[in-house]
């Protein structure tokens, strides 16, 4: 959170849009997993097709 003082009192607002956030959590489940290989597999397996088309454009774009 970022917080911003307005008066006597902060507003506050979070420093990650909700995109980032989601990012943010499944780093968070890969970190705490022993085989990031398999996590990733299972997590590849069960995409849809056209999110497997979105993360193969993102991955051969580099990003």
């Amino acid at each position: 959170m970022e917080r911003e003082r307005q008066g006597r009192d902060y507003a506050y607002r979070p420093i990650q849009d909700p995109h980032g956030l989601t990012a943010l959590r499944m780093h968070g489940e890969l970190a705490r997993d022993s085989d990031r290989e398999s996590a990733l597999a299972r997590f590849v397996a069960q995409l849809t097709p056209d999110d497997e088309q979105v993360l193969r454009r993102l991955l051969e774009e580099g990003l």
